[in-house]
């Protein structure tokens, strides 16, 4: 890195910021940056113009990839525009800055949990339905340990081969009350349509207030969805919430963390007069456990379908099955993961 001064930034998001960051403090430049989102470009990402990948083949800069989706975007850029010699990795969580590792708390805090935790971690294979689910977890849980550069001597995270959200057994089906919290810019609810699946109602929660303008836009062409500027929570309140205008944003504690706040309901309470879901999926970065605890009516008493993130805090990966499994025992849990990084490890249940 050091031969070099000028560097372009694919990835205009949280990535792209922490690695501009990196770069300022090693006084190099940042050109512009570079991102797959067509409403993107020709905007401003702190302070640098962001553009098109297709645009990178009219400069002659060091391209770093910040962005989880590393893998894909390398394969990106050397099928589809040819660069093969300009590409260096900056991988989602760590940053390899002058041959110095630095790990940030993802592999720190699983490390500490897997520790002090190991015999939940272990009564969760004994909760799982079937023996993919229990050779996936297991591979996740292997995966975190050697999460980072290590990670890059062994293969990547086993992916399942459906897409996230339609496992065989647990899916959006015909006839379902489907709630989709996290519902970001109403991606999964565009795999639902494209799946010509005739769902009843769809309720759809997303309190960062640019994915829900989209949200709008992308979904007022279909019938019967419902969309809410809600946090999902275990009770209505007011938070504070880190908003970041794509799917990283999040509610927080601390307030030095927050851009503003936002308002949240429970599931409970917001149902407590209408027709009970079918289906409850939740991505909402960190906040499923005490969404869920604002749901336990409804799971209890309706055990509904769930496809329930639990990624986003170590703890979650055995604190959300053992819940779920004390609550409903009937529930059959699998486990689904999504993403050849730590990320999109999908709980399933089904009664």
């Amino acid at each position: 890195m050091d031969k070099y001064d000028n560097f372009v930034i694919f990835g205009a998001s949280g990535g792209g910021a922490k690695t501009k960051e990196y770069l300022d403090k090693l006084g190099k430049n940042v050109v512009y940056f570079v991102d797959n989102d067509i409403s993107k470009k020709g905007t401003k990402f702190l302070g640098k113009t962001v553009k098109h990948p297709s645009e990178i083949l009219m400069f002659e800069n060091k391209v770093l990839i910040a962005s989880m989706w590393w893998r894909e975007i390398k394969q990106q850029l050397e099928l589809d525009f040819g660069l093969i010699e300009r590409i260096d990795f900056f991988k989602s969580r760590i940053f390899v800055i002058n041959n110095k590792l630095e790990l940030e708390n993802t592999q720190k805090n699983f490390l500490l949990k897997l520790e002090n935790d190991f015999d939940n971690y272990l009564k969760v294979f004994d909760l799982l339905d079937d023996e993919v689910s229990k050779v996936l977890y297991y591979r996740v849980l292997k995966g975190r340990v050697f999460y980072g550069y290590l990670n890059s001597l062994f293969p990547p995270m086993p992916k399942v081969t459906y897409k996230q959200y339609f496992h065989k057994e647990v899916k959006p089906e015909n006839g379902d009350c489907i709630v989709d919290a996290g519902a970001y810019t109403g991606d999964t609810i565009e795999e639902i349509i494209k799946e010509n699946i005739a769902y009843k109602k769809i309720y759809a929660f997303e309190p960062d207030e640019q994915n829900y303008n989209k949200l709008i836009e992308n979904t007022k062409k279909y019938q019967n969805i419902e969309a809410h500027k809600y946090g999902l929570w275990d009770k209505t309140d007011k938070l504070y919430f880190n908003a970041t205008a794509n799917d990283e944003s999040f509610i927080t504690n601390d307030i030095t963390q927050a851009n503003h706040t936002i308002d949240t309901v429970s599931l409970d309470e917001f149902f407590k007069d209408k027709e009970k879901p079918t289906l409850i999926k939740m991505d909402i970065e960190g906040a499923e456990l005490n969404a869920l605890l604002g749901a336990k009516e409804i799971i209890c008493n309706y055990k509904p379908k769930l496809q329930i993130c639990i990624y986003h805090k170590p703890e979650h990966l055995y604190q959300i099955p053992i819940l779920l499994k004390e609550w409903v025992k009937d529930y059959k849990l699998y486990i689904g993961h999504h993403l050849s990084d730590f990320r999109d490890t999908v709980l399933y249940a089904k009664v």
